[in-house]
């Protein structure tokens, strides 16, 4: 059965989500830390409730997108703000 979809990119993006939300974890709302949350549960949950899921593209797009933002992260400037 071959493999398609659009579940690896999701997690990709979730993954993403994820980094940012624990790197940044005291800059960031209430609100974005809940729906990082609800992210991950949601994709969580409907891995393993649909049969017809790969996990494996799941799981590769997860932590593909960690990797992507943790890349990232190394080439941009930490901006400081200042009071003056």
């Amino acid at each position: 059965m071959p493999i398609s979809g659009s579940s690896g990119p999701i997690f990709g993006f979730i993954g993403i989500l994820t980094f940012l939300a624990v790197r940044y974890f005291d800059r960031i709302s209430a609100n974005d830390k809940r729906f990082t949350v609800m992210m991950l549960l949601i994709g969580c949950v409907s891995t393993f409730l649909i049969p017809s899921v790969v996990i494996s593209v799941n799981l590769g797009g997860f932590f593909g997108g960690i990797l992507v933002a943790f890349i990232d992260s190394l080439f941009k400037e930490e901006k400081v703000q200042t009071t003056e």
